[in-house]
Parts: C-alpha cells; sequence; structure tokens
C-alpha cells in the first residue's frame, strides 16, 4: 500500500493502476523497480522509471521504519502515536486508581458502621 501511495503521489498516477502494477509486481515475486517497471509496462505501456521513479524511492517507500513513523493518527503504530497512547492510559489507569480507592473507603465505613449497628442491636 505505502508504494502504491507513493506512486500516487510521485507520478500522479491514478490510485487503481498504481495498485494493479504494484499487485501485478508481487505476483511475478518482487517489488524492486525492473519488477515494477515490466508491471508498469503490461498495464500502463510505459515503464515507471521513464517517469523518473528511482530505486532510492522504491526502496524508501518499502522501508518498514518510515512507513511505521509515518502512521502518526491515534492509534497508529508510530513511536510518536504509541507514546501519546500510552500516556493517556497511564492517565486513565490512575484516575481508575483513585475511583477505586473512594469506593474502597466507602465499602470499607460503610462494613464498619454495619458491624457497629449488628454489635449495638445484639447488646454488645
Amino acid at each position: 500500500t505505502d508504494l502504491a501511495d507513493m506512486l500516487v503521489r510521485r507520478l500522479n498516477l491514478p490510485f487503481r493502476t498504481a495498485h494493479s502494477i504494484v499487485g501485478r509486481a508481487v505476483q511475478k515475486g518482487g517489488l524492486d523497480l525492473s519488477t515494477l517497471d515490466s508491471a508498469s509496462v503490461e498495464i500502463t505501456g510505459e515503464a515507471l522509471r521513464t517517469r523518473g521513479l528511482t530505486v532510492a524511492e522504491v526502496d524508501e517507500a518499502l522501508d518498514v521504519e518510515t512507513a511505521i513513523a509515518s502512521r502518526k493518527a491515534t492509534g497508529g503504530p508510530s513511536p510518536v502515536a504509541v507514546k501519546s497512547a500510552i500516556k493517556e492510559q497511564q492517565m486513565m489507569l490512575e484516575k481508575e486508581r483513585e475511583d477505586l480507592e473512594r469506593i474502597n473507603e466507602t465499602y470499607s465505613g460503610a462494613v464498619s458502621a454495619l458491624i457497629r449497628d449488628a454489635r449495638g442491636m445484639a447488646g454488645e
């Protein structure tokens, strides 16, 4: 998907065409520039290299770290998004702990009052 998206952005290819080229390259067994060129010639009649695509651009589009880092939306896997999600969850956990502490104090007070009242009724 990242590779096809790069073809759309960089070469102004239609979305479906870019995905068809990448899909055909996968069927051919490779995602290198030569295989992409071959797939592109079959689909569009033109090699991507002639439109200015480089090996470096293909390699960058396929780089896992680059792909992960670019997913910055909430819930995404980028380090920035993950740190933000962890911080948010830690704050929620702290609030839950505080709520639980209050509930526990209320419960303990109610149990103590119940025992005290029961002893009073029993004449202790």
